[in-house]
């Protein structure tokens, strides 16, 4: 007798959430606060069996938090960013890019919703990665004497 195995599904990709479709898959492996600004952390990976430039909306992809407050980028801190430079992939090759939002007042979120808006490869598609979440910063212990 011959075990039957149970076919295998490949292992979703580690990071904080994920946007796949027929060129791409974006997964977000980074989120950072400091003041009014966020940071995400991306890789970004060609599906495709062509060359691909993946490029978004300056404008029109931005952060929405918990308290409904919006999340801007600015052209002076994505100067090289995916939204005016773009990334080029050769097929099955992977990239790594990072976007800079603001918010117009000091706001205290810990939960993001990313609204991505594509210029390519797919002309004004869009989506949205909910549940981007904050790491709770450590608080430093004090020795005790």
């Amino acid at each position: 007798m011959v075990p039957i195995e149970s076919p295998t599904e490949p292992a979703p990709p580690t990071g904080l959430g994920t946007h796949r479709n027929e060129y791409y898959e974006l997964v977000v492996t980074s989120i950072d606060q400091q003041d009014s600004r966020v940071k995400l952390g991306f890789t970004i990976e060609n599906h495709s069996s062509r060359d691909m430039k993946l490029l978004c909306h300056l404008q029109d992809t931005l952060l929405k938090d918990e308290h409904g407050t919006t999340w801007h980028q600015g052209v002076e801190e994505n100067r090289e960013g995916l939204c005016t430079r773009g990334i080029e992939l050769s097929p099955r090759r992977k990239g790594r890019a990072i976007l800079a939002f603001r918010a117009t007042s000091d706001a205290a979120a810990t939960q993001f919703t990313l609204h991505f808006h594509e210029k390519l490869p797919r002309q004004d598609a869009s989506f949205t990665i909910d549940r981007l979440t904050l790491a709770p910063t450590p608080i430093p212990v004090e020795p005790t004497p």
